[in-house]
């Protein structure tokens, strides 16, 4: 087993303090208490990208708060020239969910067949926004947002119908209750949406 990983799956060791240490995973010097789930505390002698790029695929995988400490000295430590940054290629499984084609399928042909469509965008979709407003112009769809997605499609734009919901808006509901199919993209159906499953 590598350093590294000897330390990580030692989660209970508790030598924050020593010198020797090349960084910290343990409860007791969590800022927060049990919030944050990954503290590393880089110290000279050891790999800084590494530590930066376990610290960063943590917070990335576990979705938690991660805190990365350098001491003074390690911040100051010259890099040389031809060092090249690294990125998560490689180190990263795809995070893109894909729906089978046979489901894939069935919604393209939902879709074709509807007469009143409409696209509600819950704030899952927030990183995928110009393709769904290219996809309601093409089907010239209305788009009504969840409440926490209000924003992500502007209210100038033609086919923005504003929010769904308890604390929507009246043409959002009139185009939702008129529907013949509702396209969701990035909505989980909370209570305040109005929508039942």
């Amino acid at each position: 087993m590598s350093p590294l990983a000897d330390v990580l799956t030692n989660t209970e060791e508790h030598r924050c303090c020593a010198a020797t240490n090349p960084f910290v995973f343990c409860n007791e010097c969590r800022p927060g208490g049990d919030q944050s789930a990954h503290r590393l505390v880089g110290r000279q002698s050891q790999p800084r990208a590494e530590l930066m790029t376990l610290s960063l695929k943590n917070a990335i995988l576990k979705r938690d708060v991660a805190n990365l400490i350098f001491p003074n000295e390690v911040q100051t430590i010259p890099v040389a020239d031809e060092t090249q940054a690294s990125g998560p290629e490689g180190r990263l499984t795809p995070l893109h969910i894909s729906p089978p084609q046979e489901s894939l399928n069935q919604a393209v042909d939902l879709l074709n067949g509807a007469k009143r469509p409409v696209i509600i965008v819950g704030y899952g979709a927030r990183f995928n926004m110009p393709a769904i407003i290219n996809l309601a112009e093409k089907l010239q769809t209305p788009v009504i947002t969840t409440f926490k997605a209000k924003g992500l499609i502007s209210d100038k734009h033609p086919l923005a119908c504003g929010v769904v919901g308890r604390s929507g808006t009246p043409i959002a509901s009139y185009f939702m209750n008129r529907s013949d199919v509702l396209l969701v993209i990035g909505a989980s159906f909370s209570n305040r949406t109005g929508i039942a499953p």
